[in-house]
């Protein structure tokens, strides 16, 4: 990738010179759309497949986007279970907590209306163990369910990672092909 330039000292090649820098400059800021957009397309898709792989929340609607332009990207999810889905619920969510839950003021324990603790009872019929907090919710056949929350997902949190993981190497690759063309 090094290129090595050499020029006179004299007014008309630093002129020519600084022409091509010019030119060179403009390459590499051209590059900038398609660095965003090649790391937004990867976020999109690692959200998607962290999603396919994820324990679903009942009655989940997820919806994914990527949407921007140029110069701006946002890319996630969003739906009635999305932020339970990201940083996990109850008992399970709070054994296995997402990294940067604290950074978003989430109730401790992100569960349902009403929490309740198990009694021998409940143990005997669910197998959540007594003492133990859990609550309900209807299913789609309108059944009443016992939980213990889910844990956190972190479908949008290890995204990030892999996007981070990848952008020194994308950006190197679309500055090399533009300052290939120079």
């Amino acid at each position: 990738m090094a290129k090595k330039i050499t020029v006179r000292l004299d007014e008309k090649e630093i002129k020519k010179l600084s022409k091509q820098l010019k030119k060179m400059s403009e390459k590499i800021k051209n590059a900038e759309p398609q660095i965003l957009n090649e790391l937004a397309d990867i976020a999109f898709d690692e959200i998607n497949k962290n999603y396919s792989k994820a324990e679903k929340q009942p009655a989940e609607e997820m919806d994914f986007f990527k949407n921007g332009s140029i110069d701006t990207y946002r890319v996630g999810m969003r739906g009635t279970q999305a932020i339970y889905s990201e940083f996990g619920t109850g008992t399970r969510g709070e054994a296995h907590q997402h990294p940067k839950k604290n950074d978003f003021g989430l109730n401790p324990y992100n569960s349902g209306r009403t929490i309740r603790k198990a009694t021998t009872h409940v143990a005997d019929k669910t197998g959540i163990p007594e003492g133990e907090l859990y609550w309900t919710y209807k299913d789609g056949n309108g059944e009443i369910q016992y939980t213990q929350g889910v844990e956190a997902q972190k479908i949008v949190y290890d995204a990030s990672k892999t996007v981070r993981n990848k952008i020194n190497n994308i950006i190197r690759k679309r500055v090399k092909e533009a300052l290939e063309e120079w």
